[in-house]
This record gives structure tokens, C-alpha cells and sequence, in this order.
């Protein structure tokens, strides 16, 4: 063997070559996922901002609707155009639309959370889900047969009793000239029904008798009748239209309470009206109560 064979069997193979990265291709392909995620992300937030614009501005066209409906049935059971003390809302038959007046606090347009507890009709919606206690029907009593002290110098103006209206029927014409609010009000506090505008409690008296008449509304969706709630304070008027007569409210008081707290719609000796809604804005955790006395019909 030659020397130059021998070398050559004692030299070590050589070790293959690594092929370089393709930069070009790696570069591509990042490309294409970042494309992909930023096309996700893009599609997510367009729907958010579409979910967020029907929750503020879509629920409220369809409360404008429902309003219109409910102030043209309960034109025809007064028998009378509806008269709006706050300028927020239009006499059944009367041309334009629902807005609030320019007093220091508007209520919005777009917006609205409704009040506490469990309601005998519950939907859910596509953003919060508001609940309503379920109220024992109230008795009230007689005018002659209430003994309670002071009650007497409600009975120039206390309602009769009547009998319970239909739910989803108009019972009344809602008037809060401090915030801006004119609202037809409907029987129930069921999803459904507070889609439509105020609710009234089932169980308790109507507007105007004796008694604690309640009433719920939305506060952040569906045109947001109670928004400013928060902003009454004791001495501010409240009026309702019902068949019965127009009845003046004033209010007497304001508090937040746990959404368990049920007893803000207990009968009261003397003739009561209370409100509630969600608080604070855009959560559930509390009630707003405002109550308030009749004063005149």
C-alpha cells in the first residue's frame, strides 16, 4: 500500500453540510399567520363593535316602536290624546318622534338594565339578563275600611280599586319632568314586557289606588326610561295618566338595595309609588329605589 493510499483511509469522513434556512419561505409563512390572526381579530372586533351598537342603539329603535303602539292603544282606552309633562314623548297621533327635552340632565337616546329579581316571564337577552321579584297580590283595602293614621287625607283623590290588567296591555302614562321621561307604561316585568318601556309589578295596586303601585324599568338598553333615575330627589313631581284620572306624585325618598331585597314593594298604608331599576349603570349588583307619595289627582 502507498503512503498516500494510507493517508488517505486515516483522514475521517466529512461531516454533511447543514443546508442553510430558507428566510424567503420562513418569512412567507410568518406572514401568512400573522395575516390570519390579524383577519380573526379584525372579524372579532367588528362583531363586538355590531353587538355593542344594537345593544345601544338597535334596542332602543325597538322600544320607539313598541312606545308608539302602546301610547296609540292607551289614547283610545282614555279616550283623550296623552299629555306629556316632560316633552320627552309625543301625544298618541301627534307627528314625530320620542326625544328628550333639553332640561340639565337628558335621557339618552341610545342605552338601558332593568330592575331586581325573578319575573313569572323571563327571557334572557343577548346582553345582561334583568330579573323582577315575584309580589304577592296586594289586598287593598276599602277607603272606609282603612283605619290607618292619616289616610284620610288621601281619599279626595285615591282610586277605586279595579281589577288586573291584561299583561303586555298599556295601563298608564308615565311623566318625570326632571329627567325627561314620557313613557307609556305596560302590565309585567318580564323581559317582553320591559323591552317595551316601564313595567308594572303584577300583584300590586295600579297607579293612583291605594297602596304601593310599582314600576321597573330598563336603565343602559331599550331606549334606557329610568337612565337618570338617580338624579330625583325628594320634592321632585311625578305624574301619571291612567283611566282613572292624572295623579301627582312627589318624591320622598332614594336608595340603593341588594337585588334580594324584595321588601321596597311590600304594601304601604298610605298610596305609594315605587321605582326601581338597576344600579349603577351597566351592572346589576344593586337596586335604585326612589319612592314617592300622592299628593293630588
Amino acid at each position: 500500500m502507498s503512503r498516500t493510499a494510507a493517508a488517505d483511509e486515516s483522514r475521517s469522513p466529512a461531516m454533511p453540510k447543514t443546508p442553510r434556512p430558507d428566510l424567503h419561505s420562513i418569512t412567507v409563512r410568518g406572514a401568512k399567520i400573522l395575516l390570519r390572526l390579524g383577519s380573526a381579530l379584525l372579524g372579532a372586533g367588528l362583531l363586538m363593535v355590531a353587538f355593542v351598537a344594537y345593544q345601544l342603539w338597535g334596542t332602543a329603535l325597538y322600544e320607539h316602536g313598541a312606545q308608539s303602539n302602546l301610547r296609540h292603544e292607551l289614547a283610545a282606552l282614555l279616550g283623550r290624546e296623552l299629555v306629556p309633562r316632560a316633552g320627552g314623548g309625543n301625544a298618541a297621533g301627534s307627528p314625530g318622534s320620542s326625544t328628550a327635552p333639553s332640561t340639565s340632565t337628558t335621557r339618552p337616546t341610545p342605552a338601558t338594565t332593568r330592575p331586581a329579581a325573578r319575573a313569572t316571564t323571563t327571557t334572557s337577552t343577548s346582553t345582561t339578563t334583568t330579573t323582577v321579584p315575584v309580589i304577592p297580590q296586594q289586598a287593598a283595602p276599602a277607603p272606609q275600611e282603612n283605619s290607618h293614621p292619616g289616610i284620610d287625607r288621601y281619599m279626595g283623590y285615591v282610586a277605586p280599586v279595579t281589577g288586573d290588567p291584561a299583561v303586555g296591555g298599556p295601563i298608564g302614562y308615565l311623566s318625570i319632568p326632571k329627567i325627561g321621561l314620557d313613557d307609556a307604561i305596560v302590565e309585567g316585568v318580564g323581559e317582553a314586557q320591559l323591552q317595551q318601556g316601564p313595567g308594572h309589578y303584577p300583584g300590586t295596586p295600579l297607579p293612583g289606588e291605594s297602596g304601593n303601585a310599582s314600576i321597573a324599568g330598563h336603565r343602559t338598553t331599550y331606549a334606557a326610561p329610568f337612565y337618570n333615575l338617580n338624579e330625583l330627589q325628594p320634592g321632585d313631581p311625578i305624574y301619571v295618566q291612567t283611566t282613572q284620572g292624572t295623579f301627582t306624585y312627589d318624591v320622598t325618598d332614594s336608595f340603593a338595595v341588594l337585588p334580594t331585597n324584595v321588601s321596597v314593594l311590600d304594601p304601604t298604608p298610605q298610596p305609594t309609588l315605587t321605582l326601581t331599576t338597576c344600579n349603577p349603570r351597566y351592572s346589576a349588583s344593586q337596586r335604585l329605589i326612589v319612592k314617592a307619595s300622592l299628593v293630588g289627582s
